[in-house]
């Protein structure tokens, strides 16, 4: 397919039913999987090799069958543990199709099945093989991407911890430090409420009445738990407490009001790259929970954004996400931002102004008369990100001249996409349908669980990213064929269609347009 080149300014669009699979009865039986899997061969050697690597120099030689492809359909089944979908899955039919010659003992599934958490690394390299195929077959995916995160709990538990001399007004008493359920819309508004900056480190206390294996920093150590089968635990800070828990990996976060705990999880960040054209992910990356939102979003950008060798032109999220450090970071690699405004501190005011560079809407002044401009240019050579423009009704005859000013000055305000163009606001207005692929990714495939029904029994980090990783596996396969870009697969997905801003640029433009008559920039209409 042909398209124009894309620029920062091209309109996003998407392709309904790209990843609609509840409509495709076919796509959620395991043999359809299977075959679906099949038709990529490379990807399924590629795995059965990097799984055969880890095998011992010597000991008996392994039963055939190909262990990825099991996990694959095991992810997919709904199901959260092995057991019991070992239990439902005795059909020899099924096990003949993944290579099997006879149905393999529970004990041998589980041992293979978590050996390939060795491999999760290799799983993701398999999902941005099947990624780049559909940039190839089509250069809008990938072109725009919306950015969020969510918890995704262990299934280890936080103890509560503190010693006497501790500071806790709580010892010796039931303190509740279980994940709290609460709903979606205010863990949102919770989580873009949360301070930037991680808490400062506080001392670690001697008096712990425990073998102590090893310090992981002032705020952490490995200790032994347990009686007769004695276990290591992390014992580590968490605001003014001290918890222990058996999963080494998880950490905890709370939301607080005040001083009242509103919401608390022990586990992880999932943090998810959605694709704007089709609503697949391109990247699903898995951090503890005391990891900072712009430190996992670099991380997620280079290291998974990055090696696809895709060039992403737009980057939507929530207000989590506006922060001076994200738009550096997007700025600086040529990336338009589209997030909400969010107060940098309290002394902020609560909805965006401007200042004699920038009006409200971050768009530069003129710099001879104060007018509004129109944008000509932008560059991030060097990583200076540097905009370029004129003076939209030149007054004097240095308007006439082509101006500049650096992104630097203020990153939130000074974008390389202006707020006035269709682009920024479709994706702005957009980003709320894409907040839903969270809930997607769990029912379909269990990733980022967040409470005990979806939960694995299985604790540490490895085991979540593998989930995720092999999730994008079957995604990608599924709208490869669904979009008709494999060798055998027939589009039945619908036309493509430009997104919809909601009315958000004609607020925008009305807003400027009584500006210019009155002379003042209307209220209500500075945080656009």
């Amino acid at each position: 397919m042909r398209t124009k080149a894309l620029t920062m300014y091209t309109p996003p669009c998407t392709l309904p039913g790209a990843t609609r699979f509840s409509t495709d009865e076919e796509l959620g039986d395991p043999f359809t999987l299977i075959n679906l899997m099949k038709s990529h061969p490379d990807i399924l050697n590629e795995l059965r090799q990097a799984a055969a690597g880890r095998l011992p120099a010597r000991g008996p030689k392994r039963m055939p069958g190909c262990w990825p492809l099991v996990y694959l359909t095991f992810i997919t089944s709904r199901v959260k543990d092995i057991q019991p979908w070992y239990q439902r899955n005795q059909d020899f039919d099924f096990w003949i199709a993944c290579g099997f010659d006879r149905i393999p003992s529970y004990r041998l599934v589980h041992l293979r099945l978590t050996e390939l958490e060795g491999i999760a690394s290799t799983f993701t390299d398999c999902a941005k093989k099947l990624i780049k195929m559909a940039h190839q077959k089509e250069p809008r995916v990938g072109a725009w991407l919306h950015v969020d995160s969510t918890e995704a709990e262990t299934h280890a538990r936080a103890h509560h911890d503190c010693q006497e001399g501790d500071p806790c007004t709580t010892r010796g008493k039931k303190s509740d430090l279980s994940p709290s359920p609460m709903d979606l819309s205010v863990v949102r508004e919770l989580r873009e409420r949360a301070a930037e900056d991680a808490p400062d480190a506080a001392k670690v206390p001697t008096h712990l009445g425990y073998t102590q294996l090893e310090l992981e920093g002032e705020e952490a150590m490995r200790i032994i738990k347990g009686g007769k089968r004695p276990r290591i635990a992390l014992r580590r800070k968490v605001a003014d407490h001290w918890v222990w828990c058996y999963d080494l990996d998880a950490a905890v976060r709370a939301y607080t009001r005040g001083n009242v705990k509103v919401k608390m999880w022990n586990g992880y960040y999932q943090f998810e790259i959605i694709d704007h054209f089709t609503m697949a992910p391109i990247a699903s990356w898995i951090e503890p929970a005391n990891m900072q939102e712009p430190e996992i979003y670099e991380r997620a950008f280079e290291g998974a954004v990055a090696d696809l060798g895709i060039k992403p032109l737009i980057v939507a999220g929530d207000r989590g996400f506006s922060v001076n450090r994200i738009y550096k970071f997007n700025s600086a690699r040529g990336v338009a931002s589209a997030f909400p405004y969010r107060r940098a501190s309290a002394s902020e005011p609560k909805r965006r102004t401007g200042t004699a560079l920038y009006d409200e809407h971050g768009i530069p002044r003129c710099k001879y008369c104060s007018g509004e401009t129109r944008q000509t240019g932008f560059s991030a050579a060097g990583k200076l990100p540097r905009l370029w423009f004129k003076c939209s009704l030149p007054i004097k005859p240095e308007c006439q001249k082509t101006q500049t000013i650096s992104c630097t000055i203020a990153p939130r305000f000074l974008l390389p996409l202006w707020r006035n163009e269709i682009a920024y606001t479709a994706m702005r207005a957009s980003h709320s349908n894409y907040e839903a692929k969270h809930s997607a990714l769990r029912i379909q495939y269990g990733v980022g669980p967040n409470n005990n029904s979806i939960r694995p029994k299985r604790v540490g980090i490895a085991w979540q990213r593998l989930r995720a990783a092999a999730a994008m596996i079957v995604e990608w396969a599924r709208v490869l064929r669904r979009a008709g870009w494999d060798a055998v697969g027939r589009a039945v997905t619908g036309p493509v269609k430009l997104t919809k801003d909601g009315g958000m640029l004609d607020n925008i433009l009305n807003a400027r347009a009584r500006r210019r008559q009155t002379g003042l920039p209307p209220p209500g209409t500075l945080a656009a």
